[in-house]
């Protein structure tokens, strides 16, 4: 891999770090690492014209790895200088394709871009790229305004990169709650900058949160939410299995208010496959994910999973279960599907409702803590109220959902 090459690679695989508990397989070196998102953003790029324009393609032959699925087998990227033949590939090797010279030069120049961030991580120092970005970043409040000012009237082909900078100075504590939830312009200048030219940053916001940074991957996810066509890529849905518990929390949310999205399903089939992973974490991220976004489509193989030699995940699958069907058999996985075979086609509301007149205290409970999740549902409802006071707020809740 030549020097150039192998640095910007070696800085965009920092950049697109894979999130969560998802590990890169034996025998991928560091240098050779990068997402899906780079070579999305490298098509966006040659389409659009969003990045600046890089050089001509190197000549020197070198080789990249790509993963755009960790359920599927590496892809093998060559590129080789134009007009020359590619070198024939071993025969248990994983299929190669070979790049055009201009999707050669986009990938370098992405990788130069992303490069910034290596190069200050090594010298120590900050990454400037302008002294409006200088002031937006070190300044004093009546700089970073100016500089803001002036940023927010560029042209889209003059606005400085956000890779390598981003969040920039953070001004409030996004985990502590009542900092969290104020206006996310106010968490920080650059975020601010980020938002005003939201469609302009789009593609390395969606960099950004594979960043290593959790604050990063927390903003940048933050920020793309508020994209009215905003689309369902690979980083969001990994994002839901971070180390972060706030950058978590934020992807969930983010899913849960976009179930009208067309690609909704495909995110819930990507968290109903990690069911099945090896390692027991995963497991029990996607059994979390599933629950908050009451996925009832997952209910058979999460009874599967009562069984699991991992005594603690079958107790905690157990309690998923119970939250979302407001029944509660244990592990009994014979009470679970029989139960399931005759009520699994009904709405989740109807379990919902049943349960708000159950004899079971238990079952009670659980509907209560439901039903004060539910938005712009007005019910008086909890537990212990009188039999009476019980069927009346479950007619207002079945009025609320259409069932009556």
């Amino acid at each position: 891999m030549s020097a150039a090459l192998g640095r910007s690679v070696a800085a965009a695989r920092s950049s697109t770090q894979v999130l969560g508990a998802v590990s890169a397989d034996e025998g991928f070196s560091e240098d050779e690492w990068l997402t899906s998102e780079v070579m999305e953003t490298v098509e966006h790029v040659r389409m659009t014209g969003n990045l600046p324009a890089v050089g001509p393609p190197r000549a020197e032959s070198s080789v990249v790895q790509l993963r755009p699925d960790l359920s599927q087998p590496a892809i093998r990227v060559q590129v080789r200088p134009p007009g020359s033949a590619p070198p024939p590939a071993p025969a248990d090797e994983a299929p190669t394709r070979v790049l055009d010279g201009s999707e050669t030069s986009l990938l370098i120049g992405l990788g130069e871009l992303a490069a910034q961030q290596h190069d200050a991580r090594e010298d120590g120092g900050p990454v400037v790229v302008s002294a409006s970005m200088e002031a937006l970043l070190h300044g004093d409040e009546a700089s970073r305004e100016g500089a803001l000012a002036e940023l927010i009237e560029r042209p889209a082909d003059q606005l400085p990169p956000l890779i390598g900078v981003f969040p920039g100075p953070l001004l409030l504590n996004r985990r502590r709650a009542d900092e969290e939830l104020r206006p996310i312009e106010e968490h920080g200048p650059l975020i601010r900058l980020a938002l005003a030219r939201i469609e302009d940053y789009r593609e390395q916001l969606w960099i950004c949160a594979e960043s290593a940074s959790p604050d990063a991957r927390y903003y940048a996810i933050r920020l793309l939410s508020f994209i009215r066509t905003m689309e369902f890529r690979y980083p969001l849905v990994e994002a839901t299995f971070d180390r972060d518990n706030g950058v978590r929390r934020l992807a969930l949310q983010v899913l849960e208010q976009h179930r009208e999205h067309a690609e909704f399903g495909h995110a819930l089939d990507a968290l109903r496959a990690r069911l099945h992973h090896r390692d027991v974490h995963v497991v029990e991220a996607a059994i979390v994910g599933l629950t908050l976004l009451r996925d009832t489509g997952a209910i058979p193989v999460m009874i599967e999973l009562l069984g699991h030699e991992d005594q603690a995940l079958a107790e905690r699958t157990a309690q998923a279960l119970s939250r979302m069907t407001f029944m509660d058999f244990g592990l009994d996985i014979s009470r679970w599907t029989l139960w399931y075979n005759v009520h699994g086609d009904e709405p989740q509301e109807a379990w919902l409702a049943e349960a708000m007149t159950s004899p079971e205290p238990s079952r009670r409970v659980l509907a209560e803590k439901a039903l004060r999740q539910i938005p712009r549902l007005v019910v008086n409802y909890h537990a212990e109220i009188s039999e009476k006071q019980r069927e009346r707020a479950r007619r207002t809740v079945e009025r609320f959902f259409g069932l009556r």
